[in-house]
């Protein structure tokens, strides 16, 4: 199988060893680049492969906010349709407000005017009062009814304003908070590779699993492939380990490869409480072997899409 590479002052690196019990409870440190003495520079395909991976994986990150903000028009949208009621409303009930004043006060200076010049019965004036109490009455009703009103259509422009403020949303794309440990179904595709016998096909395997160790370390899974020890760097996942199962064997000799792995946050969903929930992950595999023997130096990239098994 293969062994994780470890780097130290005193043994810079070693392969094919049997790690002792303090070496799996350390990680290797990110700072250290696994070197080749025998390796050449990359080409400039290479390097250019390299730059579309981080791009890739940046467009990724860019798309899972995109996708989060996708319902704000919606939203908008119906905010202001309800406001738009609510202000048509208060209008029709400011109109009620204004009429039912204009009578109360033609009702008013009527019954002053016929009770003055006295042609008005007792029974007749006493109409006219009740017509006038009912109207006054009806007008509050309608001025307690436009206050509702335009509490209402002031609650719901400030929610709407509130909201506003909240978009575009923006957090931080990183699996620093998301629960990470389970089995993953594994969808591959072939970026590049030149120097292997199997470049006309994709790493055999389909699924792979992340452990969480007792003390809370993660390790990701390959039966098959590797078994290697994650690191944090900046909110993703990173991880270099040698292998002699990744690429063919050279004229029956097994191929030693470092293999390096970076896993990063490509679909979320975060929560009300802010708990960040994975959709599926996006990583980026590169197998690397020195040219030996009749075999050259052989390099490939491939981009993998990690989705939670069922």
């Amino acid at each position: 199988m293969l062994n994780l590479l470890y780097r130290t002052e005193s043994n810079p690196l070693v392969l094919d060893r049997p790690a002792t019990e303090e070496q799996r409870r350390v990680p290797p440190p990110p700072e250290s680049p696994v070197e080749h003495e025998s390796a050449s520079r990359w080409p400039f395909g290479a390097k250019a492969i390299i730059a579309v991976l981080a791009v890739l994986a940046l467009a990724g990150a860019v798309g899972t906010v995109v996708g989060f903000n996708s319902g704000d028009d919606a939203t908008t949208t119906e905010m202001q349709a309800s406001i738009n009621d609510l202000s048509a409303e208060r209008d029709l009930l400011r109109a009620d407000r204004d009429d039912a004043v204009d009578r109360v006060a033609e009702l008013e200076a009527s019954l002053a005017s016929l009770a003055l010049d006295g042609e008005l019965s007792a029974d007749e004036l006493a109409t006219v009062s009740d017509e006038l109490a009912n109207t006054q009455a009806d007008l509050a009703a309608v001025e307690a009814d436009l206050a509702a009103q335009v509490q209402l259509t002031t609650t719901a422009v400030t929610e709407r304003d509130a909201l506003a403020v909240l978009f575009p949303l923006s957090f931080d794309v990183t699996l620093e908070r998301a629960d990470l440990a389970g089995d993953y179904d594994v969808d591959i595709t072939r970026i590049y590779c030149e120097g292997f016998a199997n470049c006309s096909l994709v790493p055999g395997f389909d699924e792979l699993t992340i452990a969480e160790t007792s003390q809370g370390w993660l390790r990701v899974e390959i039966d098959g492939y590797f078994d290697a020890g994650l690191f944090r760097v900046d909110g993703s996942l990173y991880t270099v380990a040698g292998s002699t199962t990744a690429v063919p064997a050279c004229n029956g000799v097994p191929r030693q490869t470092t293999v390096t792995m970076t896993l990063y946050a490509h679909g979320l969903t975060v929560a009300k409480d802010g708990t960040h929930v994975i959709d599926d992950l996006g990583a980026s595999l590169m197998v690397e072997a020195p040219s030996t023997g009749s075999c050259p130096r052989g390099m490939a990239f491939y981009g993998l899409e990690l989705i939670p098994s069922a």
